[in-house]
This record gives structure tokens, C-alpha cells and sequence, in this order.
């Protein structure tokens, strides 16, 4: 009997002292997560995680978590022998789940990316850039390890420490939930899967899913929670640009009053929304307003499409784009709604932009094209021809050389082919004429090595530029800068890790543009300036207010958001021509102001058409839901105080523009 007692207190004292290591070690691992702020049911989590226990999924009640986490207790304090291996086991469980993505945090004042596909790490710098204090949380359905390692290969390592991967569905509110949206600052609804396919439904499915669970937000307040929604297809984003969108996918239901089914919803706005498209981020990239004008490596800055001064001259631009894909597409769409330049000549209609597609399916993508945009004659300032060839074709090479002789010609040739080797090397094989002018080339060399005449060129120039996609950077850049002679002007992009750009989020000049239009239309249709309107409050307080209306859906719909931000597009070349008329006489700049404004009207036409607008006939003025306009004429047949409109447009540019820096 003795014998027994001794060796249950031998065996006791033995589990006394495991006992206080575990409950030592415990409660060191409750103050750490207590200091990382887990609320109780969280630090339940992170205990049975690290024993092991997981017998129901997350959700479980708080008492039952109790029980696991004490059976667990219990099932250490008897089989102590085991007790060092299940701390090893412990830690390597609860590594694994954070890097399987099945922890939860609680963050505040971050930014979360739903879905994960080839532009998330470009928009996963740019976003941690701007918000430098900030954690940035993905929800993902792909393998979080390998989300991982291609983070920590692509992004600074300070950078890609403040990355938190949630394993997970975007369509299951539990997953929502811990993304603690109520207290993001900003959400990026990105789409998974092969070719992103769908994703018009899919990103509209998840917007939805953002608006419910981003809380009780609103206007008022100015806390909207701001959402980026990327829709890649072509398609579906010109979708997007011609509807209106419904109020439920931006706002959050509020109760209803009574126990009546039949009485209509009421909706709170609590989103910022900002949709997006890789391809046309890439077009407004090359030439307009927002594009790439400063960089550190040369073969990413680009020249604009006027890259000669047009106002008076016989000059015009001409684009070729070889390869219509989804990046073709979206490059003819933002030369139309930006190529209306001020020599255009109405009555003959000389100096007009042409744009060139080629293609050996053009004949049905031109089908296509037209079908789509069934109004294009409204455009009289804008051609386009579609050739049915490749662009190493003999009939499109000798059409290279004689554009490019052609000292009218502003020529721009985008090699738009997915494959990059491909692409390459037809941006490098073009004709010569490509590369040097005609007059180069019969200089005499200086030395009897030299190649005949090609070291006499005079760097950039009026040459032809020269744009050729490459989905992923690479060293080619580097290999065009080692041979700036002769291919100083062919410049590469279209690569996913730099197809996202903050610049292209900020709103403030497409806001200033809505609300002079919005608040001043009246005054500008009496005859009246709006220029002095402006200057006579503080721009700061008009911008507050103008932001107001911006930010409301209902007051500012998504498609005359863009419209605002398509105009901004145009003020690069705006801009430049208005610093060039400066020095001319009054009566010289008068004229060239209402040139401009012509200009302007007709850009104006462009985005409209694009948009699904027609012209009104003559017993009708503006019909919003037909889209309907009767300003869809030329600028010499609008009444006055339509011409006026367009002239402050030209005159408001730079003074919104200088504002904005101040």
C-alpha cells in the first residue's frame, strides 16, 4: 500500500511539474495574443490550433471550443511523456496554418484584395506605396503558399511582410466577415480562374457581397468604403460603361419599416466605387493625361500620339495597331475618344486621323466592331481601316514605307500579338524607313565601316513610334536601350506588373470637370464665364462639394464618371497646345481657342458615341434613357451658348489643372 502511495506521488510531483510548464507556456501564448488584441473566441482559435484540435469548422460556440481546449489540457497532463512532442507538434501545426492561410486577425484601417490573378502583385505595390502603415489581407481560393512565394519573390521584403493571405471563398459570408470590412480602408475585387471567365457576373456577385458586409457607411459621414472592381473583358467592361448599375450592388439594405413584404427596399450608399480594366489602363498609360511621362527606364516613357505640335500645321496622326485582341481593342478605343485635334479641316476633311487595324481576321472583327458601336459615322474627324493581313505581309510592308516617308504623317505603329517573342521580333524587322528617315539614309557615312548613312541619325526626331506588347517584363528593354541607334523609338508595354497605376484612381480632375459642368451649366448657357465663378470662391471648398456629388451614384452615375475621367484623358495634349498658343497675338489666339473648343466638341462626340449615344432628330433635344443627344452635330450648327460650353472647357483646363497643384 505504501508502495503504491509513493509511486502516485512520485508520478503526481512528475505531472506537477508539466503542469506548470504548460500552464506557464499557456499563459505567455495568451498575453502575446492578448497584446495583438484577440478578442476571446479568436484566442480559442489560436490555442486549439496550436494543440491540434480542429473538430468543427470556424464558427464554432465559444463554450465548445472550452471543452476541445480542455480535453486537450487533460489529455497532455495524463500522457505527459508525449507532452514535448505535442509542443513540437503545436508549433509546426500552427506555422502550417498561417501559412496555409486558415488564420484570422484583427486588423483595422487595411486594404483587402478578394481573388488573386497576374495583375494583383502590380496592384499590391502600387496600393502598399500609397498607404505605407497599412496591412493588406487576400482571400483567396488558389494555394496560399504559392501566393506566397511569388510575393515574396516580386515585392520588397518589407513590403511583403505587411501581406496577410486568408484562405478562402469571396461567395461565403463567414469568409467575408473576417475581413473585417467595417473597419477596411479601401477593397480590390479582383477575379480568379482560367481566362477569367464570367467575370461580368462574378466581380458584380462580389461587389454585392462587399456592399453587405462593408457596414454602416455613408456620404454624409465622408467614410465610404472605397472598392476597385477589375473587369478584364473587353466585353463586359464596354458593358459596364453603357448601363447604369443597381443601387443594392453599392449600398446596404436598410430595415424595413413594418412587417410588410411588399414595401420597396430602402438603400444606404456605402461604397466608393471604381471599376477597372487592365487593357484600357494600358492605353490611358501610353497617351493620356495620366500616362507615363517620368520613369527611370527610358523604354517606359511614351511620347503622345501628337508628338508634334498640330494646331496649325498640315500635320495629322496616324495609328496602326497590329493584332486586334483585347489590348487592340482598348488602344482603338482610347486613340477615338482622344485623337480630335484642332487642324482638322471640316469642310474637306483633310488633316483627319487614321487608324489602321491589322489583322488576318479583320474582315470579321470589323463585323464585329461596327455591330458593337453602331453609330461610328458620327465620328467625322477619325478613320478607320481594317486590313486583312499579318503585318510582315509584303502589301503591309511597302504601306510602312511609304507612311513613314510621308512627312505629314505622325505615324504610331502598336504590335499588339500575344506572343511576345513574336512581337519582338516584328517590331525589330519593320522597314527600314521605320527606323531612319529617307533623308538619312542617303547621307554618305563618315567612316568606310559605317553602315551606309545610319550614323548620321539624329536621335528621336519625327521617326515612327514604335510600341510593342510584352505581357511580361523582361531584359528587352535593356537590349533596346544598349541599341538606342536605330531603335531609340520602340518602347515596350503592356506587361502585367506595371498595367496598375494609383494615377489612374485619382479623381480629383474628373471631379473639378463634373462639378463645373454640374453647377455652372446654367450660367454658361446665359453666356456667362464660368472661369470667374471659380476663381471667386475657395477651391478648396468647391472641391468638397463638388466630391460630394461625385461620391453619391445616384446624383453622379458610374457612366458619367467616366465620361469625366475620358475627358481628363485629352488635356496631355490639351494642355500642350494651350502653352504653345500663349504667345500668339489676341487676335491669333481667339481663333485658335475656338478651334480648340471645335476640337473639343467633336471628342465630345467621340466619347458620347462610344458610350451608345446618337444624334437627336430635329423634333427631339436630350433623352437620357434612349440616349438621345441633340449637341451630336457639328460645333458650326450648335447654338451659342453650346459653343460657349466647349470654350470654357478649353479655357477652365488649365486653371482646374494649376488648382489642383496649389
Amino acid at each position: 500500500m505504501s508502495s503504491f502511495f509513493l509511486f502516485f506521488n512520485r508520478k503526481l510531483t512528475h505531472a506537477r511539474t508539466y503542469f506548470v510548464l504548460l500552464l506557464v507556456f499557456s499563459l505567455a501564448v495568451v498575453f502575446v495574443l492578448g497584446v495583438l488584441k484577440c478578442d476571446t473566441s479568436e484566442l480559442l482559435d489560436h490555442m486549439y490550433y496550436y494543440f491540434g484540435v480542429n473538430p468543427t469548422e470556424a464558427g464554432t460556440p465559444v463554450s465548445q471550443k472550452i471543452v476541445f481546449l480542455g480535453i486537450a489540457l487533460i489529455g497532455l497532463f495524463f500522457f505527459n511523456g508525449l507532452l514535448i512532442t505535442a509542443f513540437a507538434n503545436g508549433i509546426e501545426r500552427y506555422v502550417e496554418n498561417i501559412r496555409g492561410g486558415r488564420m484570422r486577425y484583427r486588423l483595422s484601417d487595411h486594404m483587402v484584395m478578394i481573388g488573386y490573378n497576374m495583375l494583383s502583385v502590380s496592384v499590391i505595390e502600387h496600393a502598399l506605396t500609397q498607404a505605407t502603415d497599412s496591412k493588406l489581407v487576400i482571400l483567396t481560393s488558389k494555394d496560399a503558399r504559392m501566393i506566397r512565394a511569388q510575393l515574396q519573390v516580386s515585392l520588397p521584403k518589407d513590403m511583403e511582410e505587411r501581406v496577410v493571405i486568408y484562405a478562402g471563398e469571396s461567395d461565403i459570408s463567414k469568409h467575408m466577415k473576417s475581413l473585417r470590412l467595417p473597419h477596411a480602408q479601401e477593397v480590390f475585387v479582383m477575379v480568379e480562374g482560367n481566362e477569367w471567365e464570367n467575370q461580368y457576373t462574378q466581380s458584380m456577385s462580389m461587389l454585392q457581397e462587399v456592399a453587405r458586409a462593408a457596414g454602416n457607411r455613408s456620404i454624409k459621414g465622408n467614410n465610404l468604403l472605397k472598392v476597385n472592381v477589375l473587369i478584364n473583358d473587353s466585353i463586359a467592361y464596354d458593358l459596364v460603361q453603357r448601363l447604369e448599375l443597381p443601387e443594392r450592388l453599392y449600398s446596404m439594405e436598410l430595415p424595413r419599416k413594418g412587417n410588410d413584404k411588399n414595401i420597396e427596399p430602402e438603400y444606404q450608399q456605402n461604397i466608393d466605387l471604381h471599376i477597372f480594366n487592365f487593357h484600357d489602363n494600358w492605353a490611358r498609360l501610353l497617351w493620356s493625361y495620366h500616362g507615363k511621362k517620368d520613369d527611370k527606364d527610358a523604354s517606359y516613357v511614351y511620347d503622345a500620339l501628337d508628338f508634334e505640335p498640330l494646331e496649325a500645321t498640315d500635320k495629322y496622326v496616324h495609328l496602326v495597331i497590329a493584332g486586334f485582341n483585347s489590348m487592340g481593342r482598348a488602344l482603338l478605343l482610347e486613340a477615338l475618344r482622344i485623337c480630335h485635334y484642332p487642324n482638322y479641316d471640316e469642310l474637306t476633311g483633310s488633316n483627319q486621323t487614321l487608324i489602321t487595324v491589322i489583322d488576318p481576321r479583320a474582315m470579321e472583327l470589323e463585323t464585329q466592331w461596327k455591330a458593337h458601336y453602331a453609330h461610328l459615322s458620327q465620328i467625322t474627324d477619325v478613320k478607320i481601316d481594317f486590313v486583312s493581313a499579318t503585318i510582315e505581309a509584303a502589301e503591309v510592308r511597302q504601306q510602312l514605307e511609304e507612311w513613314s516617308a510621308d512627312c505629314r504623317q505622325l505615324l504610331t505603329v502598336a504590335i499588339c500579338v500575344s506572343d511576345p517573342d513574336a512581337a519582338m521580333g516584328m517590331a525589330l524587322t519593320l522597314p527600314e524607313g521605320m527606323y531612319y528617315h529617307y533623308n538619312e539614309l542617303t547621307l554618305q557615312p563618315h567612316k568606310e565601316t559605317a553602315p551606309f548613312g545610319k550614323q548620321n541619325v539624329i536621335e528621336n526626331g519625327t521617326r515612327p513610334r514604335i510600341l510593342v506588347r510584352q505581357a511580361i517584363k523582361n531584359l528587352h528593354s535593356e537590349v533596346l536601350a544598349a541599341n538606342k541607334i536605330p531603335y531609340q523609338n520602340v518602347k515596350l508595354f503592356g506587361s502585367f506588373t506595371e498595367g496598375f497605376d494609383e494615377a489612374l484612381l485619382d479623381d480629383d480632375l474628373a471631379i473639378c470637370i463634373n462639378g463645373v459642368y454640374s453647377n455652372y451649366s446654367l450660367q454658361l448657357e446665359q453666356g456667362q464665364k464660368g472661369i470667374e465663378q471659380i476663381k471667386e470662391v475657395p477651391f478648396k471648398n468647391l472641391l468638397e462639394s463638388w466630391r460630394e456629388s461625385w461620391l453619391n451614384l445616384k446624383v453622379t452615375p458610374e457612366t458619367n464618371r467616366l465620361s469625366s475621367r475620358y475627358q481628363v484623358d485629352s488635356y496631355r495634349s490639351l494642355l500642350a497646345m494651350l502653352k504653345r498658343i500663349k504667345s500668339l497675338p489676341k487676335e491669333a489666339k481667339d481663333l485658335m481657342l475656338k478651334q480648340l473648343a471645335n476640337a473639343e466638341h467633336r471628342r465630345w462626340i467621340a466619347e458620347r458615341t462610344l458610350a451608345g449615344w446618337r444624334q437627336a432628330c430635329s423634333n427631339e433635344l436630350r433623352i437620357d434613357r434612349l440616349k438621345i443627344h441633340t449637341c451630336i452635330k457639328p460645333y458650326t450648327a450648335l447654338p451659342e451658348s453650346e459653343t460657349i460650353k466647349d470654350i470654357n472647357v478649353v479655357q477652365t483646363a488649365e486653371i482646374l489643372v494649376d488648382a489642383l497643384k496649389k
